[in-house]
């Protein structure tokens, strides 16, 4: 029966090879995956193009699941940790696992996580691995160029206006409005990487007085993982994700998602090169990783120069130059960005260790970020217990195991004021239909860091106290059910709630699967917050409710069309007024042949206010991902082309336009007008070798 399984198992793979020996197929599958990941609704902020890099390297180098350890089994962010081990369990009692028809086996491993993970994952023996050389890195290694332009359509004063006076100046962009980007990366496998990336932003200059190095930014990195006794090492430009991201968390984290209710669980993925073009949350400088699967120890350090808003003080002795707060934005179009540009250095320094005993696995995390400069901030009220020096310490220890069916896990961290913060979480698997997740938040009001990026209801982990809790239920096989209820509370004033402030949300969905092909979606969320609420005579806290619905239906008419319908409802409401928005679009997806696909939307809105507004994703160019707001009356539209040149050259080309019922202002001062229209046009070549 096992031969027959294999030579079955061989015959479907052929299949699926040939079915899907596109480039143009393994985006759709990538970018299908991404979206699973992170389909929330508010992520307009966040940069995904890491975690698209990771997938995209495990889609040309599927990961042995014969040979691949629980670190890199986690890295797909596709399974939750049971799963990973009842996965190596089944190893250790069984063997190789031949084909994918085993995972079936698995407990935990239903149809549509076998499904998720098989363009993914590879299942070769062991002693078939090519072990890493330099020759082979050489001969192997695959390169990826990707040159990209964005421009807004529609001109504004920011561009035209003269400069002819000194306040002029501060008004006009010394630049274009094009956003370009250019990256380039060799690779090979998991273990050599290099890369470099130059990108400006519109209104920046590239070359000339303004800007002498041709682009504003520039990134890269080395790496090498995986070399004997090396697990990792990294020069240049990287991240550094650790536990639950209480002491240290750069890049995306996991949120709040009535799609992924129980996926609330950080799986840290250590030392990460950065390719993005976000300008604030990577280090520079160099890091390395040593040991082996039980015992690891690495250390990090970075020197960069950031953005701040300056402080000159002067005495009978000498001038001082300090920062009052720093500049996020990354933006250098006019002279008074510019001047902003570098003003200070930022030192960070730290290490972690890590150790599995039996499946308890236990870490330690130190990081230590020092500006140049004297800091002078000021603070608002709610922040008053934050650091107003130049200096933070943070130290955190985090803990994971797993006993059976369930998994304990969480992180306490202490910031150099004494302060203690913690998050703890539970998962407990009953069986592969039903999944439970308990996860309790307390981040005192003092707590002090600059690395932290846990999970929580703001994004600054401090003054929040939060017990999440969340299900997974799939009461039969086509029909897969999730809810989860957070309720939190802020002990200290915060940012627009002049009182100590409580809130709770609730969100809950249900996909019906009618086959492989063809799904029916439905959503609810609703969140009740307390806000100030000023009238004449005083400001007053009063409670807001947010509600969201939403209904989207996929289907598939033929091999070459697919086909998704959205309908998507919001409701506000304060003080007694009741505010709505609303958002229907069509999306078509159209496969002219292996070289050539097309995407276009339609989407009609209408809301009453920016509270109503709608978060929608769009498909986009490979590693971009656009997640607009839909404010206003109107209606929004864009295509997307997908054309393979040749074999290893694809052209995408993109336009999108919102269509506005009435005129409105967009941006503000020299960089805004006023229309109807909001256009934008995106051209991007990506060339293998």
């Amino acid at each position: 029966m096992r031969k027959f399984l294999i030579v079955f198992f061989l015959l479907v793979t052929q299949l699926v090879i040939a079915q899907n020996n596109s480039e143009l197929e393994k985006a759709r599958i990538i970018e299908e995956t991404v979206e699973l990941i992170v389909q929330d609704g508010d992520i307009s902020d966040a940069d995904f193009t890491t975690l698209f890099d990771e997938l995209d390297n495990y889609f040309n180098n599927p990961v042995n699941i014969n040979t691949a350890t629980n670190e890199q089994l986690s890295e797909l962010r596709l399974l939750n940790i049971l799963q990973i081990s009842e996965l190596v369990r089944y190893r250790k009692q069984y063997g190789n696992i031949l084909s994918y028809f085993e995972l079936a086996q698995i407990d935990g491993f239903d149809q549509q996580t076998i499904k998720s993970i098989l363009p993914f994952v590879s299942f070769e023996p062991p002693e078939n691995e090519n072990k890493f050389t330099v020759k082979k890195a050489l001969k192997y290694g695959r390169s990826e160029l990707i040159i990209r332009n964005f421009r807004n359509i529609e001109q504004t004063p920011a561009y035209t206006t003269n400069r002819d006076s000194l306040l002029a100046e501060n008004k006009q962009y010394f630049g274009s409005p094009d956003r370009t980007y250019i990256r380039y990366r060799y690779k090979y496998r998991k273990n050599l990487s290099i890369g470099l990336t130059a990108e400006k932003d519109p209104g920046e200059a590239l070359f000339g007085e303004s800007q002498p190095n041709g682009f504003d930014l520039y990134s890269y990195h080395f790496q090498l993982r995986d070399i004997g006794l090396v697990k990792n090492v990294i020069v240049g430009d990287y991240q550094f994700q650790a536990g639950q991201g209480l002491t240290f968390w750069s890049g995306f984290g996991t949120r709040k998602s009535p799609f992924m209710p129980t996926q609330t669980k950080r799986y840290e993925r250590g030392l990460v090169p950065y390719t993005a073009s976000e300008e604030n949350t990577f280090l520079r400088g160099g890091a390395v990783e040593i040991g082996g699967d039980k015992l690891s120890a690495l250390i990090f350090y970075s020197q960069k120069q950031v953005d701040a808003n300056a402080t000159i003080s002067t005495d009978s002795l000498e001038t001082e130059v300090g920062f009052s707060s720093l500049l996020t934005s990354g933006l250098h179009r006019t002279p008074k960005e510019i001047a902003s540009k570098d003003l200070i250095s930022e030192n960070v320094i730290g290490g972690r260790i890590k150790g599995v005993i039996g499946k308890l696995k236990l870490g330690a995390t130190a990081a230590k970020t020092e500006y140049g400069g004297n800091y002078s901030p000021n603070f608002q009220l709610y922040q008053s217990f934050q650091n107003n020096t130049n200096e933070w310490l943070n130290l955190g220890a985090d803990f994971d195991l797993v006993m059976n069916n369930t998994n304990l896990y969480g992180e306490v961290s202490r910031s150099n004021n004494g302060s203690i913060a913690y998050i703890t979480g539970f998962s407990g698997y009953l069986n592969e239909r039903f999944t439970v997740n308990v996860l309790y938040r307390d981040y005192p009001v003092d707590f002090q860091s600059r690395t932290s990026n846990a999970f929580g209801e703001k994004s600054s982990n401090f003054n929040e106290k939060g017990l999440y809790t969340a299900i997974d239920f799939k009461p039969v096989k086509n029909i897969s059910m999730g809810a989860y209820y957070d309720s939190y509370r802020f002990p200290w004033i915060s940012y627009q709630k002049d009182a100590p402030s409580t809130g709770v949300e609730f969100g809950s969905n249900l996909i019906y699967r009618f086959n492989r092909k063809n799904s029916l979606t439905l959503m609810y969320r609703t969140e009740t917050d307390q806000q100030n609420f000023s009238t004449e005579t005083l400001t007053q806290l009063t409670e807001e409710t947010l509600s969201q619905y939403r209904a989207q239906f996929d289907y598939t008419i033929t091999k070459k069309l697919r086909m998704r319908t959205r309908f998507e409802l919001r409701k506000f409401e304060q003080n007694q007024e009741m505010f709505n928005g609303f958002m229907f679009y069509q999306d078509v997806y159209f496969d002219y042949s292996e070289k050539l696909e097309f995407k276009t939307r339609v989407a009609l809105f209408e809301t009453d206010n920016y509270n109503t507004r709608i978060y929608a994703y769009e498909n986009d160019m490979r590693y971009q991902f656009t997640v607009p707001a839909y404010s206003g009356q109107g209606m929004r539209t864009y295509i997307l082309m997908n054309y393979k040149v040749f074999e290893k050259i694809q052209l995408s080309l993109r336009y999108a336009q919102t269509y506005y019922s009435t005129p409105r202002t967009f941006g503000s001062g020299a960089d805004s007008f006023t229309g109807n229209l909001r256009s934008e046009v995106k051209a991007q070549l990506i060339a293998k070798f």
